[in-house]
């Protein structure tokens, strides 16, 4: 199993729910296009005080969906390029779609 925690980063915490909530899409179209699906996917609030619904997407994968996720990640890339993405504690800065080894091996540092 593969555990990973991506949140946006530089933004308010409202636009970073629209793109964590795009990021969720895509990385849920991705996995069903392969006949995969995450163990678990929900959003956690980086400030558990706040009464906001949470900005940090949280996804429990098997192993071979990495890949998946990775592709997942660039082609949500494509549309949301010069995003800051934190990645297990790993933080990709200005990401754009040839950044998938980095993506890689932030979700691999998990």
């Amino acid at each position: 199993m593969v555990s990973i925690n991506a949140s946006i980063e530089n933004v308010d915490p409202n636009k970073a729910r629209d793109l964590a909530l795009d990021l969720e899409t895509h990385i849920k179209r991705e996995l069903s296009r392969n006949d995969l699906e995450a163990q678990n996917m929900e959003f956690n609030r980086a400030d558990k005080n706040a009464q906001d619904l949470g900005t940090i997407l949280s996804i429990v994968l098997a192993g071979p969906a990495v890949v998946v996720l990775a592709n997942a990640i660039r082609d949500w890339v494509k549309f949301n390029s010069g995003t800051d993405l934190d990645i297990n504690g790993v933080i990709i800065n200005n990401l754009n779609s040839e950044d998938v080894s980095k993506v890689i091996e932030a979700i691999n540092a998990g």
